[in-house]
C-alpha cells in the first residue's frame, strides 16, 4: 500500500499542508518554470548533505548502482538496431537529455 503512488501523493499533500500542491505545478505554472523550480529544489537539497548521507543513500538505492551489463555491447546493439531501422525507412532521432521525452 504504501508504493501506490495515490497513497504516497496522499501522504505528501497532507505533511506539505498545500492542498492544491499538483494542480498548481501542472496548470498554473509553465514547463519552464517546474523544470527550474525542480532544478532549485534538488541543488537546495544536494548541498545540505555530507558525505556519509551521500554514501548511505547511494548503498540503500538499487537504481544508481552501475549496471552489469557491458557498456561497448550495449551501444554496438543500440547502433545496429538504428542501422536496421535506417534501412527500413525510419530515421533515427537524438532526442535532448533535458527533453521531457529525452
Amino acid at each position: 500500500m504504501e508504493s501506490d503512488p495515490s497513497y504516497i501523493l496522499e501522504r505528501i499533500v497532507k505533511e506539505l499542508g498545500v492542498e492544491q500542491i499538483v494542480e498548481l505545478l501542472t496548470y498554473r505554472i509553465p514547463e519552464t518554470d517546474l523544470y527550474t523550480l525542480l532544478l532549485y529544489v534538488f541543488r537546495e537539497k544536494t548541498q545540505r548533505l555530507v558525505p556519509s548521507e551521500l554514501l548511505k543513500r547511494y548503498q540503500a538505492n538499487r537504481s544508481v548502482h552501475p549496471a552489469s551489463v557491458d557498456p561497448i555491447q550495449l551501444k554496438q546493439l543500440e547502433l545496429d538496431i538504428l542501422k536496421i531501422a535506417s534501412n527500413h525507412f525510419a530515421t533515427p532521432v537524438q532526442l535532448s537529455p533535458v527533453a521531457p521525452l529525452g
